[in-house]
């Protein structure tokens, strides 16, 4: 049994639109960054509210 199979899905997924970078693009792997960050600070405030729910 794999360790995700123990942990199960995530609690959050962060999925950045970055369909037009190739996994092969590490040229780009700046921009791939930038894209990511982007996204995570977008959703954190979510994830702040979902946390803050909980609690």
């Amino acid at each position: 049994m794999s360790s995700i199979e123990v942990r199960g899905p995530p609690d959050v997924d962060i999925t950045p639109r970055i369909a037009n970078i190739g996994f092969l693009d590490f040229h780009r792997a700046a921009e791939s960054t930038a894209v990511g960050q982007a996204a995570t600070e977008k959703a954190i405030e979510w994830i702040k509210e979902s946390i803050a729910e909980l609690g």
